[in-house]
């Protein structure tokens, strides 16, 4: 997959005093898939109650589509996509299934 990342740092730094290059990497690649009209994509959105639409994000995809971060586990991604949100720049919803 040919995929570019492009990362405002200063915009980053000041908003955000810690997160580094890979967790704006994390969230550049989940703005992409979040934003993505591909059908294959799109099968993965969820209308809650309120309206609101999430977008089921694949762990191992999500790894394995950014091979120069090096990140091998899921607990290390979850890790990265958790300050994200604490950040605020994210929402994570946990559905049951």
């Amino acid at each position: 997959m040919k995929y570019n990342i492009n990362i405002n740092q200063l915009a980053l730094s000041e908003m955000s005093s810690d997160m580094d290059v890979a967790d704006a990497a994390v969230l550049d690649y989940i703005i992409f898939i979040c934003n993505s009209p591909h059908e294959k994509i799109d099968g993965q959105r969820y209308i809650d109650k309120d309206g609101e639409v999430w977008t089921w994000v694949d762990l191992t995809s999500l790894m394995n589509g950014m091979p120069l971060l090096r990140i091998r586990s899921r607990t290390a991604i979850s890790t990265r996509i958790q300050k994200i949100a604490e950040n605020g720049f994210i929402y994570v919803f946990k559905k049951r299934v």
